[in-house]
């Protein structure tokens, strides 16, 4: 079999049911493989994240989880951010150039969401499903409302902040959201100036 041949074989994995491959490469797979790959790794980063809370919550208690949450949020947004443009060409400091950034989070990918662009230093994102307030609201204890009202603005201030520190990303609706039928929550994102 000739090296090309081989090459266009090796793309086209679709699974790892055949034969054991010990130098196996995600460039080996299709393009529909990636993508659910890439959708699988979202999901393990979300669930670590709540699994992280939820062990430190159960040790020391949830006012401790709150606050080992935010000092990890604000140095994940940095590394994030910086990665995510790295990789894909996302220059810029305006509202267009964050967008583009956070719409490829892996947060972002597990929501379903809107994103109208106003102008390049204004936009509206609504987020009309969050796996994370979904869960939340079935446990039932209240743990939505300070995530919602006040974790969830800081992170994304962190976020807005890798590009520019004054972008704005204010709620447009009361935070957590009053009604299960409501979008999970919305948002003015702006630049001063």
């Amino acid at each position: 079999m000739t090296q090309a041949i081989k090459e266009v074989t090796l793309a086209s994995l679709t699974d790892c049911s055949g034969d054991f491959s010990p130098q196996l490469q995600l460039s080996e797979f299709s393009h529909d493989t990636l993508v659910r790959l890439l959708t699988v790794y979202s999901q393990l980063y979300i669930a670590m994240d709540g699994f992280w809370y939820l062990a430190v919550m159960e040790r020391h208690g949830n006012d401790e989880a709150l606050a080992c949450d935010m000092r990890a949020w604000e140095r994940v947004a940095k590394y994030e951010m910086k990665r995510l443009t790295e990789i894909l060409n996302i220059n810029g400091h305006d509202v267009v150039a964050f967008m583009k950034a956070l719409q490829l989070t892996p947060w972002c990918q597990k929501t379903q969401y809107e994103m109208e662009i106003e102008s390049p230093n204004r936009a509206t994102f609504t987020v009309t499903y969050c796996p994370t307030l979904d869960a939340l609201e079935k446990e039932g204890k209240g743990r939505q409302v300070p995530i919602c009202a006040e974790i969830e603005p800081k992170i994304m201030g962190w976020y807005a902040s890798f590009f520019n520190p004054e972008i704005k990303f204010e709620p447009l609706t009361p935070l957590p959201r009053q009604n299960r039928e409501d979008a999970c929550c919305r948002w003015t994102v702006y630049a001063k100036g």
